[in-house]
């Protein structure tokens, strides 16, 4: 309730942890996937009504419903692939600091560990959550997946292996990525690769 009324996420306890510390600390991931995508939702509403963007903010809302929609359940499954077999274990982090998740976010979602393999449930869960976004925001899934493979050096997995991802955009948006959308996310990497191991 207190996460769709917008209460303000970056609230610190007496020793200065987040919800979103408290939560991922705790093991709550259910909590800690809820709090990120309502924080990247209010931080997307902010920039854009900053930016006097001319789309309709009227009709979104942070929702944490889990997305059943027949239309997403495609995307859905090729995403748990390229997670589970496909990104390499800390691509999942360059996909996304490259799609402007804080340093908060990853080590909320790096909390859990299922084993030596938990970078496949990390990139998931951060994928998943990244849909969320991109859906609410009203932006092509495919067009944006495309073009963060690609500023991470992925071109190999933004074609052939999934093929049936791209049906979901018109080809000719996705051959050549905006070099705006480039630019921004290889900034992103190059302060990620800097930063903390």
């Amino acid at each position: 309730m207190l996460l769709v009324a917008g209460v303000t996420l970056n609230l610190s306890d007496k020793q200065g942890k987040t919800a979103l510390a408290v939560a991922a600390r705790s093991s709550h991931i259910s909590l800690v996937d809820m709090i990120i995508k309502a924080d990247r939702f209010y931080q997307w509403e902010k920039d854009h009504l900053s930016l006097g963007d001319p789309r309709d903010l009227s009709g979104k809302r942070v929702t944490f419903k889990q997305d059943h929609r027949q239309e997403t359940q495609q995307l859905r499954a090729v995403l748990w692939r390229l997670a589970s077999r496909y990104l390499r274990p800390h691509e999942w982090k360059k996909l996304a600091y490259c799609w402007e998740f804080t340093e908060a976010h990853v080590h909320a979602i790096e909390q859990q560990w299922t084993g030596t393999k938990s970078f496949q449930e990390h990139g998931h869960r951060m994928l998943l959550i990244w849909l969320h976004g991109v859906t609410t925001a009203g932006e092509n899934p495919s067009k944006v997946l495309f073009e963060g493979l690609v500023a991470i050096g992925r071109r190999d997995l933004a074609g052939n292996p999934f093929p049936q991802v791209w049906s979901f955009a018109s080809l000719s948006s996705l051959s050549s990525p905006s070099s705006q959308s480039l630019t921004g996310c290889k900034r992103r990497l190059v302060r990620e690769d800097t930063g903390p191991g």
